[in-house]
């Protein structure tokens, strides 16, 4: 009788393991399970990279570095994030770029353009750049693709005085 009583424990236990994994149903970056290579957005999926659209007016001497971020959210056709959901990122001034006027960051990491990246447990991917700015001017769109779904695209652009 004990014996019965345990293993239905363990079974409950692994079932809420599993079905208690991640926000979106979409694989798992929470729980005990790793997302793995992540699942690609469904068609009906929208992407949202916010802001929308960034303009910094920087007229310096000389050029800097300077950070800047942006918040990429994937959201199914009823409004619930995705979590597990494989991004692939582009802009056409990040590095390797020849004028390498922007570096992507995975948290602390640089990453090379395309990079590709991973929503987590509230269907949300934090992407860090690092851009020029001071005497140098560029403008580009930021996209964002996954799967079937509309890209998600922001503007960013650095302008001299």
């Amino acid at each position: 009788m004990l014996r019965k009583y345990i293993m239905s424990l363990a079974l409950v236990g692994l079932l809420f393991i599993i079905t208690g994994c991640g926000g979106g149903g979409n694989g798992s970056s929470g729980g005990l399970l790793s997302c793995g290579d992540g699942s690609s957005a469904p068609e009906d999926a929208t992407i949202t990279v916010s802001p929308a659209t960034e303009s910094i007016i920087d007229g310096t001497t000389g050029t800097a570095w300077d950070t800047y971020f942006f918040s990429i959210s994937v959201k199914n056709s009823d409004g619930i994030p995705l979590d597990c959901i494989k991004l692939n990122i582009t802009y056409p001034w990040a590095i390797p770029s020849e004028a390498g006027l922007v570096q992507f960051f995975d948290g602390d990491t640089p990453k090379d353009n395309p990079m590709t990246a991973t929503t987590d447990d509230n269907g949300t991917f934090y992407l860090k750049i690092r851009y020029q700015r001071g005497e140098v001017a560029y403008t580009g769109n930021l996209m964002v693709v996954s799967g079937a779904a509309e890209p998600g695209t922001a503007t960013f652009e650095v302008k001299t005085e």
